[in-house]
């Protein structure tokens, strides 16, 4: 053990915390917390797990702030990125229509310093951004030439939410699709 570092957090740890060491040899890692309410935080530890930066979600997407409803976000994948810093790939809640939830894929990039540099929420149907699919990503990496980042998911449409679709994603090193 490193350390038992204290975090007020969701003790059913839904969902699972991810990890990633970045290029500094730092440990970054996601996980609930209650705040009260739970939210995904994002957090920079050195080796000894002396906590260096940390930030709570629900951040701003595309400009706005999010609803209540949007606090449920869970990050699937935390990417160290050759500049220092981290990219993520997750899902967040966006729709709820008659109990039916509806959730856009989400992918976020972080500086060294974990500031927000940009931020994409995807959601697909028929080649028209919708609120009315479910999408998430699971995965992303960095393309081998450190021009952008490729991610992979699911994408569920609102017609036939029994079957899943793989969602391949290709983005700039800016975030631009």
């Amino acid at each position: 053990i490193i350390k038992d570092v204290f975090i007020p957090s969701n003790f059913n740890l839904d969902p699972r915390p991810q990890l990633a060491v970045n290029n500094a040899g730092q440990y970054v890692f996601s996980h609930a917390k209650w705040a009260p309410g739970t939210v995904q935080q994002l957090v920079c530890s050195d080796t000894l797990g002396n906590i260096l930066w940390e930030h709570d979600y629900p951040l701003k997407i595309n400009g706005q702030q999010p609803s209540n409803l949007s606090n449920n976000y869970h990050i699937n994948q935390i990417t160290p990125t050759s500049d220092g810093g981290v990219v993520i790939a997750a899902r967040i809640r966006t729709n709820r229509i008659q109990n039916r939830f509806y959730d856009d894929a989400y992918i976020g990039k972080f500086d060294q310093f974990g500031t927000l540099e940009w931020e994409r929420r995807i959601n697909i149907q028929n080649g028209a951004d919708t609120l009315y699919d479910w999408c998430a990503l699971y995965d992303i990496k960095e393309r081998p030439d450190g021009k952008g980042y490729v991610a992979v998911g699911s994408h569920k449409t609102s017609e036939n939410l029994s079957s899943t679709n793989i969602l391949l994603v290709s983005l700039d090193a800016d975030g631009c699709i």
